[in-house]
């Protein structure tokens, strides 16, 4: 009977002891300590997906995010663009003696300058108007005019600064009009003139801007 009794109260012990190995079996695989530890949450700043430790949900939370996959699908943020600029460029160019065409030719050359379409600033850095006088093909010294300073507007009006430090020193200033591929005024009081080509870079391919009263398609991402 003693032992009929102990092998009962064996079994029962066992059957609580069973359940306390289950829990502690399924414990060695708690979420928080190996694949089951990960969650999926949706940024609130770019709307994009990121998968997280569970721990760090609360600060996830406090911040907006939400819990799974984002609704709508993922949009990733946008890329930085560039500042949009333009470029006007002209192989030749044609400066008289008086205040018309309609007096001498006194000078040719290239011309080139680049400016900032948001704020119209002329960029001082290889800007340049490389004036041959006299004219060719008479023997002619190459005055080198460095661009210094300068504007451009939306509806195209044009200020240059020139500095030459080639064969002599000499400043001086040209004002007029930059319309489509034209750029006409006065140079050091006499007019001018250079036909040639603006392009602009936007920053993003397909874009467009308006530039010295034309629409003008940029030349691609930078």
């Amino acid at each position: 009977m003693k032992r009929a009794l102990a092998l009962v109260v064996a079994a029962m012990l066992l059957a609580l002891m069973l359940p306390l190995s289950t829990v502690s079996a399924q414990g060695t695989h708690d979420p928080g300590n190996g694949h089951g530890d990960k969650i999926t949450v949706c940024h609130n700043i770019d709307h994009h997906p990121v998968t997280i430790s569970k721990k760090a949900r609360p600060a996830h939370k406090r911040h907006g995010d939400t819990l799974g996959a984002c609704a709508g699908g993922t949009v990733k943020p946008p890329k930085p663009s560039s500042p949009a600029v333009c470029r006007f460029h002209a192989g030749t160019s044609a400066s008289y003696s008086g205040a018309t065409n309609a007096s001498a030719l006194s000078a040719t050359g290239p011309i080139h300058f680049s400016w900032t379409v948001a704020t119209g600033v002329v960029s001082t850095t290889g800007g340049f108007w490389h004036e041959m006088a006299p004219p060719p093909p008479a023997a002619s010294v190459t005055y080198l005019n460095n661009v210094t300073a300068g504007t451009v507007s939306a509806a195209g009006a044009v200020t240059l600064s020139f500095v030459r430090t080639i064969p002599n020193d000499y400043s001086f200033g040209f004002t007029g009009t930059l319309a489509g591929s034209v750029l006409s005024g006065k140079a050091d009081g006499t007019f001018f003139t250079a036909t040639g080509t603006s392009t602009c870079n936007s920053g993003h391919t397909g874009d467009q801007v308006r530039i010295a009263g034309g629409l003008w398609r940029n030349e691609g991402e930078p």
